[in-house]
Formats: C-alpha cells, sequence, structure tokens
C-alpha cells in the first residue's frame, strides 16, 4: 500500500537502472542557494532532498539531485527530459519547478514546490469525503493530465502516491508529481536508450497499468494514462484498485497480467471494499456504500479501463467532462457494453471453441454434410472478414508507425522535401478513413504536428482546421476534444495564417462558449487572451488594450488568482505597451512582479520579468539603458554555475547593442555565446532533443553579429558570418531557420553593395514563403524588398512589375478586404515605384492599377 504521507513533491521511482553508487551530500552542504535538510528519498538515479532556499526569498524546497556515478549520456538526457518536461508545465495541479542548476562537481539538479500532503485515497478517506466530493477533486487531477498531455507529456505512472493532496486556504488542490519516468510525445527516441528494463521490471505500477503498458511500454499514448486515471478513480469510489483480489489469491505476476489484459473489471457498485472509517458524525457516512453507487459512475469509471485504448475516453478532458454531466444530473457518453461487443470479446478470446460451437450446432440441425459445406462457407467468410479487418489495422499501424518515423526524420533534418510529400500522401490516405473517425482525427493530429515541425504552416494550418471540422462532426462542438482541436486551428491561424479572418472565427468561438460554459469560464478566458494576442499581432493595439481591460476586469470579479491571474495582467501590459501606453504597461508589469513576491515564485518567473522590463524600455525608443537592464541580467546569470540560459541571454543583449549602435559590445557578447554553444553541442549527442536549441541558438548569434559588421560598415565579415549561419540553418533542414539565414546574408550582400545576389537570395525567400507559409503578407513583404533592391539597381521597371505583383496578391486575398489600411500601404508603395519610373523614363506608359492605387491611398496619397 502507499505511504500514508508525502513531504516531498517527487517521489522516487524505482526505475530499474541497477545497483547505484550514492553521493556524498549531507544535511547542511550548500547547492547554490539551497542548503540541504534531510533527504526525503531516493530512486534509480536521483536523490530527493529537503533544502531551504537562502535568496532571493526564503523557503523550502524539494531538490532532485542526479547521483554521483549517473553521469552516462542516457541517464544525463532522462534526467535532463523531467527537468524540460516539469518546466514546460504551468498547471495548479502538477508541482511547479522553481529552480535547475548544477552541483559543484557537475551533476544536475532541479528544484520543486516542496508538498506536505496525503496521497488522493487516503485524503479523501481520512477528510470523510463523499461522493461529490470525491468526484469534484479528481476532476482537478484530470485537468493537470490534460495540462501535461497537450504539452506533449505522458506520466505513465499516475497512481494514488503520485497524486497528493494539500490544503489552500482550506480547500484541498490535488497536485500530480514524480515525472521520472514520464514519456515526451515529440521525443526522440530516448525511452528507448535510456528506460532498459532489468529481467521482470516494467516501467509503471502494476495496478496502474494498462494493458498496453504491460506489453510494451514503448507503445503507450495519452489514453494509457486515461486507464491509470480510471484506475484511481475506481479505487476512490471502491477502496481498492481493479483486479487487486487477484493479489490477495496468490496469483503469479503473469497471471495477473493477463487477467489485467483480458478480463473485465467488476462494476464499482458491486466490488467489495477493504476499507472502512469511523463517521465523524452520524450525518456522514461511516464508509460510502458502493451498492448505492449511481450507475453512470459505474460506466464511466468502466469505459476508463476499457482494453483497447480506442474504446476510453480520448482526453483527459473529455473523462472530466463526462464527471461533470454526472455532478450536474446531465445525460454522460459512457453506456454499458452493447451485447455484440461482449460476444465479440468472448469470440476473440476463445476462436477455436466459437468455431466448433457452430459447426456441433450446424451438425446438429442439418446434417453432417450441410454443416461441413456451412463451415467452409463460413471460413470463408470469415477469412475474407479477417482479410479486410486486417488490411484495415495494418493501415492504421502503417500510418502511425510511419508518422514516428517522419518526426524523428523532421527533428534530425533529413531531407525535410520528400518527408513533405510522404506527408501530403499520407494526409490523403487519412482522409479516406472514414470507418474510424477517431483513428482519422488523431493520425490528421500527428500530421498538423509534423507540418508544424517542418516549418510548413501553410499545411500544418490545413491540416489542423480539417482536424477541429472531424472533431466537432464526430464529437459535437462543444465537446472538451471538440473544443481543444479549434483552439489548436486558432493557435496556429493568429500566429501564421490569416488574421483578419481568426478575429471573426475568435469571436464565434467564445459566442458558443458564452453560450454553453458561461462568461468567465477557464476556455472563456483563453478565448480572450487569444483574442488579445491576435489584436496585438494585427498592430490594434487600442482594441487589444480593450479587450485585455475587459478580461482583467472579469478575472478580478472572479476571484481569480495564481498563474491563471499572472497570465491575465502580463497580457494585459503587452496590450497596453502596444497601445503605446507605456507607464500603463510599467504599472501592470510591477503589480505582476509584487503578486509573484507574494506567492513565493519570484526567483522562477524573475527572467520573464526581466524581459517585459527591457522590451518596454526597447519601445520607449530608450535602447542604451535597455543594454544597460539587460547587461546586469548577465552579469547575474554568471554568477550562478553554468546557467542553462546564458548564451540566449547573450545573445539578446548583442541584440540590443546593435539597436543603440554598440556594434563591438555586440560582436564580444556574440562571440561569447557562440563559444558556450560549442562547448555545449559537443557534451551532446546530435540526435538530444538538446541539439535542436543550440544550433536555434547558434544561428541567432551568427545572424546578430552579422548585423553587428554591418553596422561596423565590415561587409566582407558580415557576409562570412551571414554565410556560416547559412550552413547551420540547413544542418538542421527547418525552413523557417533557413529563410532567417538566407535573410541575413541577403542584408550582409547588400550592404557590400552586391546588389544581384541580394535580390537573388530575396528571391528565393519569397520562392520558400510561397510554397510554405500560410500568411500572404510574408509573401507581399518580399516583393516589396525585391522592387526596393530593382530601385537601387536603378531598374524602376522591374521594380514597378514586383510591385504590381504585389498589389494583385493582396486583392488577391479575401481577407485584405477587411484592412483598408494595409490596402492604402500597399497603394502607397506602388505610387511610389511608378513615380520612380516616370522620373526615369517620363513617357512610360502609365498603368491600369494607378486609379485604384489612387483611390486605395487617398487623393493626396499620403505617406504613411
Amino acid at each position: 500500500m502507499p505511504p500514508d504521507s508525502n513531504d516531498f513533491s517527487a517521489t522516487p521511482s524505482d526505475d530499474g537502472d541497477g545497483p547505484l553508487e550514492r553521493g556524498d551530500e549531507k544535511p547542511g552542504d550548500v547547492l547554490g542557494a539551497f542548503r540541504l535538510l534531510e533527504k526525503l528519498g531516493e530512486g534509480g538515479f536521483g536523490l530527493v532532498w529537503r533544502a531551504e532556499q537562502t535568496h532571493p526569498v526564503r523557503r523550502e524546497v524539494a531538490l532532485k539531485l542526479l547521483k554521483r556515478g549517473m553521469d552516462s549520456r542516457q541517464i544525463l538526457a532522462r534526467f535532463e527530459q523531467e527537468r524540460r518536461m516539469l518546466a514546460a508545465m504551468e498547471h495548479p495541479c502538477i508541482a511547479t519547478m522553481l529552480d535547475a542548476g548544477m552541483s559543484p562537481d557537475g551533476r544536475p539538479f532541479f528544484v520543486m514546490e516542496l508538498l506536505r500532503g496525503l496521497p488522493i485515497t487516503t485524503y479523501c478517506e481520512t477528510h470523510h469525503l463523499l461522493l461529490r466530493e470525491r468526484i469534484r477533486l479528481f476532476r482537478e487531477v484530470c485537468s493537470g493530465v490534460q495540462h501535461a498531455h497537450q504539452k506533449g507529456v505522458i506520466h505513465r505512472d499516475l497512481k494514488p502516491s503520485n497524486i497528493l493532496v494539500t490544503e489552500v486556504d482550506g480547500r484541498p488542490v490535488p497536485k500530480i508529481i514524480d515525472f521520472g519516468i514520464a514519456k515526451a510525445l515529440a521525443s526522440g527516441g530516448i525511452e528507448a536508450m535510456t528506460f532498459a528494463t532489468q529481467a521482470n521490471f516494467v516501467l509503471g505500477t502494476p495496478h496502474y497499468m494498462s494493458p498496453e503498458q504491460i506489453a510494451d511500454v514503448g507503445s503507450v499514448d495519452t489514453r494509457s494514462d486515461i486507464y491509470a486515471l480510471g484506475t484511481v478513480l475506481y479505487e476512490l469510489l471502491t477502496g481498492s484498485p481493479p483486479f487487486a483480489e487477484v493479489t490477495k489469491q496468490g496469483q503469479t505476476r503473469q497471471e495477473f497480467w493477463r487477467i489485467v489484459q483480458e478480463k473485465r473489471p467488476p462494476r464499482p457498485s458491486t466490488s467489495y471494499t477493504t476499507k472502512t472509517v469511523a463517521a465523524p458524525s452520524p450525518a456522514q457516512e461511516a464508509r460510502m456504500d458502493v451498492s448505492k453507487l449511481p450507475a453512470d459512475l459505474d460506466w464511466i469509471a468502466l469505459r476508463a479501463l476499457e482494453k483497447e485504448p480506442q474504446r476510453r475516453y480520448q482526453s483527459a478532458a473529455e473523462f472530466a467532462a463526462d464527471l461533470q454531466c454526472f455532478l450536474d444530473g446531465a445525460p454522460v457518453s459512457a453506456h454499458p457494453p452493447s451485447a455484440a461487443y461482449i460476444t465479440s470479446r468472448w469470440i476473440k478470446r476463445h476462436r477455436v471453441a466459437f468455431a466448433a460451437a457452430c459447426i456441433s450446432l450446424l451438425a446438429l440441425v442439418n446434417g453432417a454434410g450441410i454443416a461441413i459445406w456451412q463451415a467452409k462457407l463460413a471460413r470463408e467468410a470469415q477469412g475474407r472478414a479477417e482479410s479486410e479487418s486486417l488490411r484495415s489495422r495494418e493501415s492504421a499501424a502503417f500510418l502511425t508507425s510511419l508518422l514516428g518515423e517522419v518526426a524523428d526524420e523532421v527533428r534530425n533534418g533529413r531531407n525535410p522535401e520528400a518527408l513533405r510529400l510522404a506527408l501530403i500522401s499520407s494526409q490523403q490516405r487519412i482522409e479516406d478513413m472514414h470507418e474510424d473517425p477517431d483513428l482519422q482525427i488523431e493520425l490528421m493530429r500527428q500530421v498538423a504536428r509534423l507540418f508544424d515541425l517542418m516549418s510548413d504552416r501553410k499545411l500544418s494550418l490545413d491540416a489542423l482546421r480539417r482536424c477541429a471540422e472531424l472533431s466537432a462532426a464526430r464529437l459535437g462542438p462543444e465537446n472538451p476534444a471538440a473544443r481543444e482541436a479549434a483552439f489548436q486551428h486558432l493557435y496556429m491561424a493568429v500566429d501564421h495564417g490569416s488574421r483578419i479572418e481568426a478575429v471573426d472565427l475568435l469571436k464565434a468561438l467564445r459566442t458558443h462558449i458564452e453560450q454553453h460554459e458561461g462568461r468567465g469560464s477557464e476556455n472563456w478566458f483563453r478565448a480572450q487572451r487569444l483574442l488579445v494576442r491576435l489584436w496585438i499581432k494585427l498592430r490594434r493595439g487600442k482594441d487589444a488594450a480593450q479587450e485585455a481591460a475587459a478580461t482583467v476586469a472579469e478575472a478580478r470579479q472572479q476571484h481569480i488568482s495564481g498563474m491563471a491571474l499572472h497570465h491575465i495582467l502580463m497580457d494585459h501590459a503587452s496590450a497596453l505597451e502596444s497601445a503605446r501606453e507605456f507607464d500603463a504597461a510599467e504599472k501592470q508589469i510591477e503589480e505582476g512582479i509584487a503578486l509573484s513576491r507574494q506567492r513565493g515564485d519570484l526567483a522562477a518567473r524573475q527572467s520573464e520579468f526581466d524581459l517585459r522590463l527591457v522590451e518596454l524600455m526597447i519601445h520607449r525608443g530608450s535602447h542604451a539603458r535597455a543594454a544597460e537592464m539587460q547587461a546586469a541580467v548577465v552579469k547575474r546569470l554568471k554568477a550562478q554555475p553554468d546557467p542553462a540560459g546564458l548564451p540566449h541571454q547573450l545573445i539578446w543583449l548583442a541584440e540590443i547593442e546593435n539597436r543603440a549602435h554598440l556594434h563591438a559590445q555586440a560582436i564580444d557578447h556574440t562571440h561569447e555565446a557562440i563559444d558556450l554553444i560549442k562547448v555545449r553541442t559537443a557534451a551532446i549527442s546530435s540526435e538530444d532533443a538538446r541539439a535542436n536549441t543550440l544550433r536555434d541558438d547558434m544561428l541567432m548569434a551568427l545572424e546578430i553579429k552579422s548585423a553587428a559588421h554591418r553596422g561596423l560598415k565590415q561587409p566582407d565579415d558580415a557576409i562570412a558570418t551571414a554565410q556560416e549561419g547559412l550552413r547551420v540553418a540547413r544542418q538542421g533542414g527547418n525552413e523557417t531557420l533557413i529563410t532567417r539565414a538566407l535573410a541575413a546574408l541577403a542584408s550582409a550582400q547588400e550592404s557590400a553593395g552586391h546588389l544581384e545576389e541580394s535580390w537573388q537570395l530575396h528571391h528565393q525567400i519569397y520562392e520558400n514563403h510561397a510554397a510554405h507559409n500560410a500568411s500572404y503578407k510574408n509573401r507581399l513583404d518580399d516583393l516589396r524588398e525585391l522592387a526596393r533592391i530593382r530601385l537601387l539597381q536603378g531598374r524602376p521597371e522591374e521594380a514597378l512589375a514586383h510591385a504590381r505583383d504585389a498589389w494583385h496578391q493582396t486583392l488577391a486575398e479575401p481577407s485584405s478586404q477587411m484592412e483598408p489600411d494595409y490596402l492604402e500601404y500597399m497603394a502607397e508603395f506602388a505610387l511610389k515605384t511608378w513615380k520612380a519610373v516616370q522620373a526615369a523614363r517620363p513617357t512610360a506608359a502609365v498603368p491600369e492599377e494607378v486609379g485604384a492605387w489612387k483611390k486605395a491611398a487617398g487623393e493626396e496619397g499620403t505617406k504613411r
């Protein structure tokens, strides 16, 4: 049984990595800002300590330190993966990571909030929670798991002892801990190297493991966590996990696994409970009478525990939504299995007996001769049906494996164009999978993700739109999974698609949420925040500030607090900055800092606040002051042992120094960043997920260094540096990075007076955008660059051809008609180019578009 209490945020897992050497740490030792107080536990490769943070705030934390001797590439990758996973997640029901660092002997550690709580089952028993209270508490756990899945993390060891319940202001709050054996959905095969198992060892806890996790730990997806959640709910209802009685009967582990994979658990309302506690008062139950459990809860629990993943809830959000329906007295989607399904399950387990029974029955009714003939037909029909079923399963398996292989290839930058064509072919096949809409939706989602990894925003946006349509048709638009698909489509549309069209789509989604979930719901705030971001990207600062202010007012009315309020306030600061209300924006940031200090997480959020204040200073136009502020951030980082973010902060400092015309200092800082990146790249495998991040940082450093050489009138150095950046980008195969590198080289060539080379590079960028980018404005910006360079070359007629092309592409884009300001902008550019032609050749024929340009720009053609 799990321990009754836990005093740390990450219960170590027995990771099966063999005998390990213990570290030499002892209470009182200091690691950076943390003094070790008490060892709380240890797992296969990590030690967990209760520690005291001494500055900048004083508080107790949980510190997880890699064991001495566990410095193989695989173990370091696994430890780093757990740290990255925790850092990526921000949810009130997931233990918060606060900091990270290195011990004096070079072992990594990370720091989490210290939790003093009880396993969720123990908490419910000792606090005598009634049925509805347990369901509400469990729904919060589902929301945390959903957040992890959205961040690409599968926990793989959900169980009561990894869900601790603490009390905040007298209210129980569940916290999911121990991501030590979690799996990253987009990981590059780390698990295959790292999670090697010993004999008779399986990752996870058997009572809470799904059938597919028992069969093959490498094959699990998010639905394996749904099964584990089902076992926890089952235990909350009955006092024991499913099949707990099997272990009491002395069954072997293999027999237990066979039962889990083949037998359906009994309905919770018919299960025997082993726990009884005294009632605190006659008004409360001494123990929930499981025989009186509502039937809906039986079917909800059993749906989560289905053997086949496709028959379970397809997301934690869908699971939580069904529980909410139960709480609201509304119909639930879970239902008893049909007789046909039960029969098919029996036949699947007893194919030979079923065939023999059929033949015997036919022989009794029609005689042996007829029976043999009928049996032959039956075998042929069954063969055809099994062949069709096999082909269907093989097609699905093929597509799934293909997409997995494509993901690995994309991450390693190999032959992206061939992979793109393979994905397009896969997408067409997925459209034909009408018999299995759930698999169709999941595969379409994977295709969209892979197009995004390849920076093919146009195809990714189309796939996400299709995924949203399929989800709404299959589940209904108000279903949580369908809602999530709609949001994912809109996130891509806001960042890389037609933003004007996204405004109407987002407002329609917000209206639907208000009608079905209510104003002030979690999804309402999500839609509001995305709308604020959209207005900012459209450079509509006043609209952004107005929506952000409304969001803040609603949040205060709803008494929103914690990180949810933090994000809303920071959105408001960004909107005010976009509206050029700089003093108000700074005041909002200061409020965020004060609240963060109250929460005790200022150290973890300091880098965010530093960035916001520096960016605010840049937007005020005080670049020199911004450089001073960023230099202070870098100095503070350098005082720490091997800080992970130092290269990126040095690069950001160099970029600000370029804006402040401090080009020599910028070159020094890019050199420093590049040296650090080279050292860190040499220390890891090229297959490591960190290699891509380091490559991106290297490219950014080279771009900024090239710009600094341009500022110092050193064109040859600028070109050489930009060419090195293009080589680095092409190693990764990411089209977005390659386009950036081409732009840097084009600018360097222009600074050297090589205008034709610059034009050719910009033309290559234009072709890349035309093929892969979903935003038409990128193409128009490229055409303006092409025209500008032709004007510099004294070739105004060719510049005018580019301007006319840009104008016609603008008119061909439906959303451009909703942006009169942008039409005016493009018209003024075309008129300026036409005037250059007139100046060079007064007798040139007047383009037919001149009248439309003048109308769009106003009679005076006012300059913007």
